[in-house]
């Protein structure tokens, strides 16, 4: 083809055909996103270069100097600039800045130059909204700056990367990508289009159009032979007549949140059947209803899911708690509202305030009320005050909430933390303002930012319609197929209604009238459809989250004949027990739940009588446990306790640390008396690798997991990482025995003292004995001293126990440090004395022996014991108190 083609089908799978038979004869592919280039990639079955427009307008912009500005900074410069136009009509307020900020990507999409609205406008109105553009689209011309919602308009001012590209996978074109493609493509190039004169797939024939009065030659894709459901459905949508093909299903529930749970019950048993999480996909067109209850409930049935979509910020804890703490300061802190911030989940004060919610007799109708401490009352907000002081006040506040940049929890709660903080110390720019104009303030920026709505390495993908363009997905499901949800209705504008829009059009400036929403809407569907290969499951919800009636979405008629999907299956005990088939572990718990009632005699169960026997024989870690915490000690290997069991998705830190420690010494067990061959050990690992595992299943050591294929993969890289390290095992150094164990009784002032440990490794070196201690990453368990020190225990002993000369810890994790620690008398850091070091451990142990038979277990609170304790349900001291 040495002519620029457009090659055009109504389905999918014919333009993907040709790529696949001929994307060898083009340097670059470009595709419509991330998915598209991987779906190409796959099905090409060799190494290739591709690209998006996106990405190949940001490389021509950053050539020149020129930055993509983010969509929170993009609101911000657009106020400055209207703040620095004489505006004849328009109001300087939030509303303006939304619709002009939708206007102008329009017009930018249309590839309208600066001057050119100006040119047409008539009215106030009209002259306010041209100026305002020319003046936006100068400042960032003047700032080397580009608008995000529409990066090809802005390459379209520089130098082209100009080759033989093959197009792929978008379903239209607006007019700057036209006009890009026109610019950057050689002869030669080919643009795959779905385009057919079937209203569905107006949009694209526009762009054929467009394309065709460049002076490309347009030519149809001859018929895929692979019959998939996409095709046989948008078969189905576009010639109107005839049954619905098999493979489709049509189901109506009553809300968005059953229609959730509906989909997410059968993805969990296609799961449990074997189905890879890859081969499934839910497409999402409305996004706030849908993201919100995605995330939930896939939480809730343990199902791994991933979404590039964002998630406005907004709907997430850290913004919701920051709302909530204006809002209590504007009902002055009465009962319900202070509840709201008091009792969020990100608050410290949860717990405690549910307590004291049962203590109180009379509901606090204060802040005071709650006995927080004089430090609570950083929470009060004045009524009116500059942004800045209304920014660091509510920092404050958060930060005794005990919320920070360092919060603990899932990715997502960690960066919207971080977007929440960043907004708050940006209202410094923001003048004097009461606490409503604030309010709406926050809720502007948090609309305007998003946040990943999950984040995970593998799971079933939660995509809007365009991600799915030129995709191909075993299972689809299309959630939300009513009217006003797919396909959405925005309500028209007020600044450029249809009928100036339609003059302006005739003028030359394209603006996209109400009317014509829908043929993007149709569009869509047609994406949704065709990505589908195998099965085509439909739905819609007869109301809204708020309650209100929906009609069928005009889209899916065609498909409303077809039979419905069956409901699945319960998947959690909550639902099977609603169902009135609990599980049967559920009808044993209540019946030992029962039996322990009928016992129940008083409300005291008695005391539990500690008794340490005096030749109690110890570990290195139930040393430092007793060390940093005589609760804990007592608690966990006294009394017996031990936390709630959760279910395991990946493997525990014990059970990594176990897995490694057995594939090192199948490693070693044959080098043993021999300095082995560096290059021999890495090529016997995978060996060493399958008899450990297969070992540790034997013995019921390794748990089932869903993905161990994949962290299996990940253990054996970092394992062969570690050996490759020097450190691993040192030039001369002899492996004399392999996970030795002992027993070593010390004469202590006040008798023995018997411990007993498991030595990884002893080598025989320069050094002479030297003992080898794994650890997964950098944690070495050490006692905090009195004086804030830390005092290490676990080497010392075992070179006690075998009258060696050097003991190492060396991580196996981490990459940049190996070596994390040496001891011993042969270590010769300057400032380390192993005489010292020896009686300090000596002094320790005789400081045990004296609690122990004192019977002293009291709480000894810290941050390092107190931050992972299982047992401050239990424990006298309070979180904040460590």
């Amino acid at each position: 083809m040495p002519e620029r083609t457009l090659l055009i089908h109504r389905d999918v799978t014919a333009l993907a055909d040709f790529v696949r038979e001929n994307h060898a004869g083009f340097p670059t592919v470009i595709a419509t996103n991330l998915l598209s280039m991987r779906f190409v990639r796959k099905t090409s079955g060799a190494g290739l270069k591709t690209t998006t427009l996106k990405q190949l307008s940001q490389r021509m912009l950053s050539r020149e100097g020129v930055r993509v500005m983010s969509e929170f900074e993009r609101r911000k410069v657009l106020q400055q600039v209207l703040e620095g136009v004489s505006l004849n009509y328009l109001p300087l307020s939030r509303p303006t800045l939304r619709q002009l900020g939708r206007i102008f990507a329009e017009l930018m999409h249309a590839a309208t130059p600066p001057e050119k609205p100006l040119l047409v406008a008539r009215t106030a109105r009209e002259k306010d909204v041209a100026l305002t553009y020319q003046a936006y689209l100068e400042h960032l011309q003047k700032h080397k700056l580009a608008d995000p919602a529409a990066v090809e308009f802005f390459a379209l001012s520089y130098p082209a990367e100009n080759t033989r590209y093959l197009v792929y996978g978008y379903p239209y074109f607006d007019r700057a990508q036209v006009e890009l493609l026109n610019r950057v493509c050689d002869a030669g190039s080919v643009v795959t289009l779905t385009s057919d004169s079937h209203r569905a797939l107006r949009k694209g024939k526009n762009a054929q159009k467009s394309l065709e009065q460049l002076g490309w030659t347009v030519v149809q894709a001859r018929d895929s032979v692979r019959e998939t459901v996409g095709t046989l459905a948008v078969n189905h949508l576009l010639n109107g007549t005839g049954a619905v093909p098999e493979g489709i299903t049509h189901t109506v529930l009553p809300s968005p949140e059953a229609e959730v749970r509906h989909v997410m019950g059968h993805i969990h048993h296609l799961l449990k059947k074997g189905t890879p999480p890859e081969d499934m996909v839910v497409v999402v067109r409305d996004q706030d209803t849908y993201l919100p209850l995605m995330r939930e409930i896939s939480r809730r049935y343990h199902l791994p899911i991933l979404c590039g979509q964002m998630l406005p910020l907004l709907y997430t804890h850290p913004a919701r708690l920051v709302l909530s703490l204006i809002r209590a300061n504007q009902k002055h802190w009465e009962h319900h509202a202070a509840l709201e911030v008091l009792q969020h989940p990100l608050s410290r004060f949860a717990d405690e305030v549910s307590l004291k919610r049962k203590r109180l007799q009379v509901p606090p109708q204060t802040l005071s009320g709650w006995q927080l401490g004089e430090e609570a009352s950083v929470l009060l907000l004045p009524g009116q005050s500059s942004g800045k002081t209304y920014g660091e006040a509510i920092l404050e506040a958060l930060a005794f909430l005990g919320l920070s940049r360092t919060v603990r929890g899932t990715h997502q709660t960690a960066v919207a933390v971080s977007r929440v903080l960043d907004i708050l110390e940006s209202l410094s720019s923001v003048g004097n303002l009461t606490l409503e104009e604030l309010r709406l303030e926050l809720i502007e920026d948090f609309m305007d930012i998003g946040v990943p709505t999950v984040y995970s390495q593998r799971g079933v993908r939660i995509a809007g319609p365009l991600a799915l363009s030129g995709r191909k997905y075993p299972h689809v499901f299309v959630p939300g197929l009513s009217d006003g949800m797919f396909p959405q209705r925005p309500s028209a504008d007020v600044l450029l209604d249809d009928h100036i829009r339609e003059r302006w059009e005739r003028s030359g400036v394209e603006l996209i009238r109400q009317g014509e929403r829908m043929h993007a809407e149709r569009a869509y569907l047609h994406a949704c459809l065709n990505a589908a290969s195998l099965k085509l499951h439909l739905s819609r919800p007869l109301f809204d989250l708020k309650g209100r009636a929906l009609e069928a979405s005009p889209l899916s008629r065609m498909f409303h004949s077809a039979p419905s999907l069956p409901e699945p299956l319960p998947v959690t005990e909550v639902e099977a027990g609603l169902a009135g088939k609990p599980d049967e572990v559920v009808q044993v718990r209540a019946s030992l739940e029962l039996s322990r009632q009928k016992l129940l005699f008083s409300h005291h169960h008695g005391q539990v009588q500690v008794d340490v026997p005096p030749n109690q024989v110890w570990s290195p870690s139930q040393l430092a446990k007793f060390g940093n915490c005589r609760f804990q000690w007592l608690a966990e290997k006294v009394l017996g306790l031990l936390p709630f069991p959760e279910v395991e998705k990946t493997l525990q830190r014990s059970t990594e640390g176990t897995f490694y420690h057995k594939v090192l010494e199948e490693l070693l067990r044959p080098h043993l008396g021999t300095h082995p061959d560096p290059k021999s050990l890495l090529t016997e690992l995978p060996e060493a690798f399958d008899r450990a595992e297969k070992v540790l299943l034997e013995n019921c050591e390794l748990p089932p997991l869903p993905h161990w294929p994949f962290q299996r993969w990940e253990l054996l890289e970092s394992l062969r990482n570690f050996v490759k390290s020097h450190y691993f095992m040192l030039q001369g150094s002899i492996p004399a025995t392999l996970e030795v164990h002992i027993e070593h009784t010390l004469q202590l002032k006040n008798g023995p003292f018997t411990f007993r440990g498991i030595v990884d490794r002893i080598d025989q070196t320069k050094h002479g004995t030297t003992v080898i201690d794994y650890k997964s990453r950098r944690y070495i368990s050490e006692v905090r001293k009195a004086d804030g020190s830390k005092l290490e225990l676990q080497l010392p002993l075992y070179l006690m126990a075998v009258k060696g000369n050097l003991g190492r810890y060396l991580s196996i994790l981490n990459r940049e440090k190996h070596l994390l620690r040496s001891v011993g008398p042969a270590h010769s850091e300057k400032g380390y004395v192993w005489e010292t070091h020896q009686q300090e451990v000596m002094d320790f142990l005789e400081d045990t022996v004296k609690q122990l038979s004192q019977g002293d277990f009291q709480p000894t609170p810290s941050d390092g014991a107190c931050k992972f304790c299982d047992y401050g349900a239990l424990c006298r001291v309070k979180v904040g108190q460590a």
